[in-house]
């Protein structure tokens, strides 16, 4: 056994196993002061938290604010003044007839509520990127995946787990060869309704991109520990997939700290890890190497077999640095809506399994005591 700690490189480089990029026109860049070609002009639809975060990381990954869509006054206001430049939107209907200046759009309004504005801004030929979960109803999710692809312009969902070091290196040791068995769990102490479909498909979303491969079958267990506002005690799943691989989904909410683990079972390795940056490999050293430098990773040699990431990260430099590549037409291994509605259906099906209910509506938030 051999231990390595693993220094992440620059975010969103030495992918392997590249999906398709969609067609269709991409986002025009804005000049910087010296004339150079450097960025997008971004609208941000939705301005609460997640909005707030991801607009202080957007100029150090080419995206100028531009626009600004809130009904909320007061928190518009606040979004306009964080932004000197931006334009302030009602609605989405106001930014798609008033498009100019704007070369993509940010979903970032509630997770029930990204369906509609995603819609309206692929329809009008605007690139989108959509927080995760693409939307919380399957059917919603499959309206948003019909009109990209009609629109065909590109779309990126927000699965930033994939940019963590560590999966980055899983991806890697997986290229050309699909694992043997994925394991994919994630649990938190904070209890919601609806936690598997609205933040545990961060944990789906990664087992579909490691096995590489359709769900053939799924059976699951899970239990509602608020059956009135649909807080779930548990969910875990098996699945099988086309090829013969296997995977395993588990999700908790509970317990005093939040913990995402990822293991893969490949054909002569073993990689178990505790997401973003730590985990255990088993297995050939330059199988190892090979797969890390790959995936723009360094390796340094510790005992015990341990894998500790010194660098990198996954939110939301990453998905932010993903998706301006994917707007200036390079590939890049990151989810689009096509991923995000696969994530969405195994979700679903691991309800089903479980004899629970289909998600239907908006999640609360509520703390255990």
């Amino acid at each position: 056994m051999a231990g390595f700690c693993v220094a992440g490189g620059r975010t969103g480089r030495g992918r392997s196993r590249v999906a398709p990029e969609p067609k269709g026109p991409t986002g025009a860049m804005w000049p910087k002061g010296d004339g150079r070609l450097d960025g997008f002009r971004a609208a941000v639809v939705g301005a609460g938290r997640r909005a707030a975060h991801l607009m202080r990381a957007m100029p150090a990954a080419g995206f100028e604010v531009a626009g600004v869509v809130e009904p909320d006054a007061a928190r518009l206001a606040a979004a306009l003044e964080a932004c000197p430049g931006a334009r302030g939107f009602g609605d989405v209907a106001e930014l798609v007839s008033a498009r100019e200046g704007v070369d993509c759009a940010f979903i970032l309004t509630p997770p029930d509520r990204h369906a509609e504005p995603f819609v309206a801004c692929v329809r009008a030929g605007l690139p989108a990127f959509c927080e995760k979960p693409a939307d919380m109803e399957l059917g919603a999710v499959e309206r948003m995946r019909a009109a990209a692809v009609q629109a065909g312009v590109p779309t990126l969902v927000g699965f930033n787990r994939r940019f963590t070091p560590v999966a980055r290196l899983a991806r890697a040791l997986t290229a050309g060869r699909p694992p043997l068995f994925v394991q994919a769990s994630k649990s938190r102490p904070m209890a919601y309704s609806r936690m598997l479909a609205e933040n545990a498909v961060h944990a789906a979303d990664l087992l579909l991109w490691l096995a590489a491969a359709p769900v053939q079958a799924v059976g699951a267990a899970a239990r509602f520990k608020d059956e009135l506002r649909e807080i779930e005690a548990f969910a875990a799943a098996a699945v099988t997939f086309v090829g013969g691989g296997g995977g395993l989904l588990q999700m908790v909410t509970g317990g005093s700290g939040g913990v995402e683990r990822l293991e893969v079972y490949g054909e002569g390795f073993t990689l178990t890890a505790e997401l973003p940056d730590r985990g255990r490999y088993v297995g050939d050293l330059r199988a190892l190497q090979d797969a890390a430098r790959s995936a723009g990773l360094q390796l340094r040699e510790e005992g015990g077999g341990c894998l500790r990431v010194q660098a990198g990260g996954s939110d939301p430099e990453g998905e932010l640095a993903a998706f301006a590549t994917r707007l200036r037409g390079s590939p890049v291994e990151a989810a689009d809506i096509e991923a995000a509605y696969a994530a969405q259906a195994l979700v679903e099906a691991v309800y089903a399994a479980a004899g629970l209910p289909p998600t239907r509506g908006s999640t609360q938030w509520i703390r255990e005591s």
